[in-house]
């Protein structure tokens, strides 16, 4: 339980970052920042909400794929549209969170694997040891 809490945080920390520098991913401007941190917190359970349910069929596109680049591109594409569909989601919903479009969605489900792979050494230890 408390894992999945920390993944959540880290996956809110995610979100935000994209918020901040990828272009065309939205964070409600004026929030003060209890209410931004609120945001994202909702926000990453609702991305964490649509890679369960959606979980299964990416399994199945994942082991359809035979070489492994085109296993690798399809991981990819497939996260930017959960990140894309999370966006639309949240944004649905009345949270001050939204993807602009495809190429959005792409650069900040690569930001959010980027920041997920930096968080898996203290995930797995409980302690901060540097990846690779």
């Amino acid at each position: 339980m408390r894992l999945t809490l920390v993944r959540v945080v880290i996956t809110a920390g995610g979100l935000w970052l994209a918020g901040v520098v990828v272009p065309g991913v939205r964070l409600a401007d004026g929030l003060d920042p209890l209410a931004a941190w609120g945001t994202m917190l909702a926000a990453a359970l609702v991305l964490t909400v649509v890679r369960v349910v959606a979980a299964p069929a990416r399994r199945a596109l994942l082991r359809a794929a035979d070489c492994p680049t085109l296993a690798v591109a399809a991981a990819v594409l497939s996260d930017a549209l959960l990140y894309w569909v999370a966006g639309w989601l949240t944004d649905a919903g009345g949270l001050a969170f939204s993807v602009g479009g495809f190429p959005a969605a792409l650069c900040g489900s690569l930001l959010l694997g980027l920041v997920g792979w930096l968080a898996t050494p203290v995930l797995s230890t409980g302690r901060f040891t540097r990846p690779g």
